[in-house]
């Protein structure tokens, strides 16, 4: 019976989860590939899974279902800070028309992406693949906001 149980207790381990601290080890990914980038806007949007690539290729546990959600939805979170960052230094130095409208569509974005990313992962409806596909897609929609407002920083108008 103890054999059993300690059968048991390792089958149930390989089942688990990937750590979530697993997926936050590509941190400065974006950056990096932002800066490299340079003024050249489809190489600023190659960047776009980067970090998510790094994280499941980085070990063999993300490689899961479960963990390439975890390395997306991690990925889309760095977008996210960098978007509130350019967004701050945006507010800083906009006017107040154009500080409106940035709130507007920063406000719209994430009913916008909720919609957009359903419909992308319903593609696999009911599979294991329709998760990844919308954390990925959300990842996307993220980035692609963190993209705009960095052009608007960074771009010559």
């Amino acid at each position: 019976m103890r054999a059993f149980v300690v059968c048991c207790a390792l089958a149930l381990s390989g089942c688990a989860s990937p750590s979530p601290a697993r997926a936050q080890t590509t941190n400065g990914v974006i950056e990096t590939c932002l800066s490299a980038a340079g003024p050249d806007h489809a190489e600023r949007r190659a960047c776009v899974g980067a970090a998510t690539n790094a994280c499941i290729e980085g070990d063999d546990a993300m490689a899961s279902t479960a963990g390439m959600v975890m390395c997306a939805q991690a990925e889309r979170a760095q977008w996210a800070a960098l978007a509130q960052s350019y967004a701050a230094t945006l507010r800083a130095r906009e006017s107040a028309t154009q500080r409106a409208m940035l709130e507007a569509m920063i406000a719209a974005q994430p009913q916008w992406a909720q919609t957009r990313c359903a419909y992308a992962a319903s593609t696999y409806e009911g599979g294991s693949l329709a998760r990844y596909l919308g954390a990925a897609c959300m990842r996307d929609a993220e980035a692609e906001l963190a993209l705009d407002l960095y052009a608007r920083l960074h771009d010559e108008n």
